[in-house]
């Protein structure tokens, strides 16, 4: 009994403290009830941070109401905050309490400006494809990083509109604890053991 007392012991030890990190797909549209309207970065941060789960803070972004056609058109999104329909903050900031992995993002830019997407502070795609004083947007596919991000950076060359929709970054989940239950069958095992060995004794 005591030996098997050990055994489950053991098990439970090994699932309790075995947390490894769990990732989880999170998308962001834009398109909430809440951000119909121009929203600030603070509007646009308890959105995400919903979806999220965690702390989400945005820094010179605004959001772009769905019936505003704008450079990704007649859809929700974000872009550096603009003042009568110029851009005056270079670009805006998305910042992570809980670290991504990886990140998918359909994106625009104005004219001929170039587009740069950053990942605590190093670039990880521009596009600047001349465009003949047209608007230029895309899809950037899954890009997943080589550690893990607590920061993006969207950005131009300038003071035009830089907008992003349809973000989907994959948020490493915190590291799971040793439940109170298998800390307390892992005593109990150690107790047998013990026991075992004065027996033998």
């Amino acid at each position: 009994m005591k030996k098997l007392l050990v055994i489950l012991a053991a098990v439970c030890f090994a699932f309790g403290f075995a947390g490894t990190a769990h990732a989880t797909l999170v998308t962001f549209d834009f398109n909430a009830p809440a951000l119909l309207a121009n929203s600030n970065a603070a509007a646009i941060g308890t959105y995400m941070s919903t979806l999220y789960g965690s702390t989400v803070t945005v820094i010179g972004a605004e959001s772009s109401p769905t019936n505003e056609g704008d450079l990704l058109g007649p859809d929700g999104h974000i872009e550096n905050a603009t003042v009568g329909g110029q851009g005056v903050i270079h670009g805006f900031r998305i910042q992570f309490a809980d670290p991504i992995s990886s990140v998918e993002f359909d994106w625009a830019r104005e004219q001929d400006l170039t587009f740069h997407a950053e990942a605590d502070g190093v670039e990880f795609f521009l596009n600047n494809t001349p465009s003949n004083n047209q608007n230029v947007s895309g899809h950037l596919s899954t890009y997943t990083f080589a550690s893990p991000v607590y920061e993006l950076y969207f950005h131009d060359n300038w003071t035009g509109e830089t907008e992003i929709d349809n973000l989907i970054v994959n948020k490493i989940d915190p590291v799971a604890t040793p439940e109170p239950a298998s800390l307390v069958l892992l005593g109990m095992g150690a107790l047998g053991l013990f026991g075992i060995k004065r027996r033998k004794a």
